[in-house]
């Protein structure tokens, strides 16, 4: 999948796994019940404080943007040449 991003061709990717997402995409959004919550760099998403409340708990927003705190949930990517 990586040589076809990187042959500049956009990929829509689903994907609930983080590491995959992290890896691949450039921009990815997230999606609680249906409706887009964030939208960015996957580094940026990854600490959004709604994806964080959404995915961990209203409670859970110390740990937002640590590596373990990752959300599991839908998660959809959007990988280009720029």
């Amino acid at each position: 999948m990586r040589k076809i991003r990187d042959s500049g061709v956009t990929v829509l990717l689903i994907e609930h796994d983080m590491k995959v997402v992290m890896g691949l995409s450039d921009r990815a959004a997230v999606l609680d019940h249906g409706e887009r919550i964030a939208f960015g760099k996957p580094e940026e998403v990854q600490r959004d404080p709604k994806v964080v409340e959404a995915y961990l708990g209203a409670g859970a927003g110390g740990n937002a943007g640590k590596k373990e705190s990752v959300p599991s949930g839908d998660v959809r990517t959007e990988a280009s040449d720029g």
